[in-house]
């Protein structure tokens, strides 16, 4: 776990990718993909909080600013921008001040989240004990 802006960051241990992977979804098959491990993440998510920077509460997808799923934007790293950089999906609880990370991609490998995975995180999210 790792509090970033006004967020704690939550990583899916083995027991939840499995239940992810009902949706779909797989944070340890993101890590694979992307070439990266939660400490790369947690290190990129470091990198691009600032003050100013209001992204890392994300763009809402689904659900409320109480519980919703939103889309974060990342840059690769220092002095790369954020439009060709990673998305990271996450199921964030406001009221808590948490955040759940669901799913990781490279832009220029996925540019847009498909149906089926659009389907899934409204799934997900209905889901969710309140």
């Amino acid at each position: 776990m790792r509090t970033i802006r006004k967020f704690e960051f939550i990583f899916p241990d083995e027991s939840i990718d499995k239940i992810l992977e009902r949706f779909s979804f797989s944070v340890s098959k993101d890590f694979k993909k992307l070439k990266i491990d939660i400490e790369d993440l947690k290190n990129i998510l470091l990198e691009n909080h600032s003050e100013d920077n209001t992204n890392l509460t994300g763009s809402l997808i689904y659900g409320s600013d109480e519980i919703g799923i939103r889309k974060i934007r990342l840059s690769k790293g220092k002095g790369k921008g954020k439009r060709e950089g990673y998305r990271l999906i996450a199921l964030v609880l406001n009221v808590k001040g948490k955040a759940y990370v669901l799913h990781i991609y490279d832009k220029k490998k996925k540019t847009i989240l498909s149906d089926g995975d659009k389907d899934n995180l409204k799934l997900l999210l209905k889901s969710f004990p309140k």
